[in-house]
């Protein structure tokens, strides 16, 4: 299977259920016709520019810290907030168990930066 291949159908489902979202996503997704699709649902699909080895565009800097963070945040409740192991038996235990974490992440991030802490540095958290 191709990079993005298996992607795709997922990403046009979700725009299509949320009309005008932006959508950020990795060069996996790259493609005029594909981005035309997109498009013609009301969102907007946001991927990295094609740009040589080294001579990335500032507008691609903000671009590459935007999917950074994003990257980072899912990293953070798949492990620190163990959202990988989160056992909800039913749909409505595992949006209360998301909910929950994404709740502790963002106080976190808060607390941290009204102490002038570095914003994702959180203490140990167990998730449970």
């Amino acid at each position: 299977m191709a990079p993005g291949e298996g992607e795709r159908e997922p990403l046009f489902r979700l725009a299509q259920a949320h009309p005008g979202t932006v959508l950020f996503a990795d060069k996996g997704l790259w493609g005029a016709e594909y981005e035309r699709t997109i498009e013609l649902i009301s969102a907007q699909l946001i991927t990295p520019e094609r740009h040589r080895l080294g001579e990335r565009p500032p507008a691609e800097v903000i671009k590459a810290t935007i999917s950074l963070v994003i990257e980072s945040v899912f990293a953070n409740l798949k492990r620190q907030m163990r959202l990988e192991e989160h056992l909800a038996k039913t749909l409505g235990g595992l949006v209360q168990r998301v909910a929950q974490r994404l709740l502790a992440l963002t106080l976190g991030m808060f607390i941290n930066a009204q102490l002038g802490r570095p914003l994702r540095s959180l203490v140990a958290y167990d998730g449970r």
